[in-house]
Parts: C-alpha cells; structure tokens; sequence
C-alpha cells in the first residue's frame, strides 16, 4: 500500500491576502498600484472598476511585479481596484480589500 497522501491546496494552505501599500496618479488617465509581498506568490491579478456598487470588475492585468500602472482611464472618474495572489498548484489567495483613488 502507498503511504504517500496527496496534498490539496487547502492542506498545503492558501496564499496570504495582498495588501495595497499606495496608489498614485502620476500621469493623466493612468494609476500605479503598488502591494506589500505575498510570501510564495509568483504573480499576481489585478481587477478596476469605477462602478463600486454595481461589483463588475474588469479583470486580465496579470504581473510578476508588485507595482502595475493602468493606463488609458477616465479623468476625473473615481476607480477601485483589488489585488490577488497566484501560487504553484493553482495556490490563490483572496482578494485584497478594494482601495480607491481618483484618476485626474
């Protein structure tokens, strides 16, 4: 008999949650995000929205850094945006808390 357990994610125990450190408005229409590290995280996904109530993320900005600029947003337009962790063996925390800046 094989003495040898499989290990699920849950075992092996999820990502730490992100934690968003500062986000700046630097150039017009653009945002730059930047997270604390996630211990054995090796990339992370990033969802915006200017609709905070309607919960329609916008998802697909994927980075092996901790800093992402989004370019090409409204001026003068409130967004909120959230963070995730991606681990080896499809590890994933949860999303971080939404954090919130005006685009000029």
């Amino acid at each position: 008999m094989n003495n040898i357990k499989k290990m699920s994610a849950n075992k092996l125990g999820n990502l730490t949650q992100p934690i968003i450190k500062k986000i700046s408005c630097d150039l017009k229409g653009t945002l730059t995000i930047n997270w604390y590290p996630v211990p054995r995280s090796i990339n992370f996904a990033l969802e915006h929205t200017s609709d905070f109530a309607s919960g329609l993320w916008q998802n697909g900005t994927y980075s092996t850094s901790r800093t992402v600029t989004l370019s090409g947003l409204n001026s003068d337009t409130r967004y909120w945006i959230r963070v995730r962790a991606l681990g080896k063996n499809d590890l994933k925390s949860d999303w971080s808390d939404p954090a919130t800046k005006m685009v000029d």
